[in-house]
């Protein structure tokens, strides 16, 4: 494994001159790169500007990029979630020094340095991080949430594709609609560009999330009915169903009721 130092120092040096440069350049690899930057996050804050970049290209200009919030890991975000769910937490004051003192507990469990499409909607430490400077903690732990709950809606949907297909339509529509309703319209996009931000994918999967993003938003704002989850779905589906969204079809991008 390459000492966090290390990496951290290499790219000190050779960024500005060859900011091209590929981590397998240096002898680097992915997964070494990526360990060394989310355990060094909570000393020096590295993470949140290299970790955008990492399922990208591997390109290590922006590991000059500092951000200027804090970063913790995972483990410490999930457990403010837990506790925003929980109404333990009710303040973003209370949840920055939660936060703080969860992070000298060093909790258990896995740093997860970027997101999968499958379960990785705000499930690495640097968008989330991103999004709790943006919005605010609590805000931000509400969107974790509601992404859980848009990620199993999905798969429980009956639409196949869990990337670039209906399914992956449905939940960022759904995500959107959910965050709508919970945190406002204002909040709900910026999770969902940071969300995308964090998370580059092809231009066609890019232009396929934002205009589904963007629909769960709208369906929200226009509902005047009945706002229970399932009712939610339901209305979701039925935008769905009605060609409302977009999802990709033999490499283009075509209206959900095709």
């Amino acid at each position: 494994m390459v000492a966090a130092s290390t990496v951290l120092s290499a790219v000190a040096t050779i960024a500005n001159a060859a900011p091209e440069l590929q981590l397998s350049d240096i002898g680097v690899e992915k997964a070494e790169i990526a360990f060394a930057a989310t355990t060094s996050s909570n000393s020096n804050g590295w993470a949140g500007g290299y970790v955008g970049k990492v399922s990208n290209n591997y390109t290590i200009g922006s590991w000059v990029n500092k951000p200027d919030y804090p970063v913790y890991s995972m483990g410490v975000y999930n457990q403010i979630t837990k506790e925003v769910e929980l109404g333990l937490l009710i303040t973003d004051e209370q949840a920055w020094a939660r936060m703080a003192e969860l992070d000298k507990l060093e909790l258990p469990g896995t740093i997860q340095p970027y997101a999968s499409y499958n379960g990785g909607i705000l499930s690495n430490a640097a968008e989330y991080a991103a999004l709790s400077w943006a919005i605010g903690p609590i805000d931000a732990a509400t969107a974790a949430s509601c992404a859980t709950k848009a990620i199993s809606a999905a798969r429980n949907s009956g639409y196949t594709g869990a990337e670039d297909g209906k399914q992956d339509a449905f939940r960022h529509s759904y995500w959107h609609v959910l965050m709508t309703k919970e945190i406002g319209q204002s909040q709900a996009k910026q999770a969902g560009d940071i969300h995308e931000d964090h998370n580059p994918g092809t231009e066609i999967a890019g232009k396929m999330d934002v205009w589904n993003n963007a629909m769960g938003i709208i369906i929200y704002q226009d509902h005047t009915g009945e706002k229970t989850e399932s009712a939610l779905i339901s209305l979701t589906k039925t935008k769905m169903n009605n060609g409302l969204m977009k999802y990709k079809k033999d490499g283009v991008l075509v209206w959900t009721n095709e």
